[in-house]
């Protein structure tokens, strides 16, 4: 989309591997912006009033077929209390959560809601400028792994919400204002827990 104050519509392009050269795939009406991917399909969310809690998500697979629907997120609104403090597209479901500590599963499929439940883990102060780790999706063990920067950890089931594990991590405290979220990543059955200059290893023990 065009760099300007003005809205214009979003064209989705695709580049050659070989060449680089850009095919135009799709145009979208209005701004979009990338914000991740479920297999070989991108997923882009409509630009939206700050006032407006519902968000606009449409994925465009490479021949261009696109499919669009609404998510009203309690908390989207800005200002209100139980402002979403992360939103991560992992797989075929959008995660919220919001400062209050509500997570929330929705389906890119079928843009329903699948479950809200507390996420686990104490989420840290909204006035703090850090944030929980974008959340990691286990589908061997059918859980999705929480990250605050205390060190905490949680896994929810993928399919009800349920917590089913919990731990800690000594990752050491979160850094100054503005200091950069913890990290968590999954390898095999493996978690990795980061922030900072530390990092820590473990294997959750979910009955998976």
């Amino acid at each position: 989309t065009r760099d300007t104050d003005k809205p214009h519509d979003t064209d989705v392009l695709r580049l050659n591997p070989a060449s680089g050269a850009a095919e135009k795939v799709t145009t979208l009406p209005g701004r979009h912006q990338l914000t991740g991917n479920t297999g070989d399909r991108m997923v882009l969310a409509g630009e939206r009033e700050p006032s407006d809690e519902n968000l606009r998500l449409t994925t465009v697979n490479g021949s261009g077929a696109q499919t669009s629907h609404t998510y009203r997120i309690p908390g989207m609104e800005a200002g209100k209390p139980g402002e979403v403090a992360e939103t991560a597209v992992i797989g075929d479901r959008l995660f919220s959560v919001t400062w209050q500590g509500k997570a929330t599963a929705y389906s890119l499929t079928t843009g329903k809601t699948l479950w809200a439940a507390p996420v686990g883990i104490k989420m840290p102060d909204e006035d703090s400028f850090t944030g929980i780790a974008d959340p990691v999706v286990s589908e061997r063990q059918g859980v999705v792994y929480f990250l605050n920067p205390s060190g905490d950890i949680s896994a929810l089931d993928l399919r009800t919400g349920e917590k089913v594990w919990q731990d800690h991590v000594d990752i050491g405290k979160p850094g100054p204002l503005l200091a950069p979220a913890p990290q968590l990543l999954l390898y095999k059955d493996a978690l990795v827990a980061h922030q900072g200059s530390k990092m820590v290893s473990l294997l959750p023990r979910t009955g998976g």
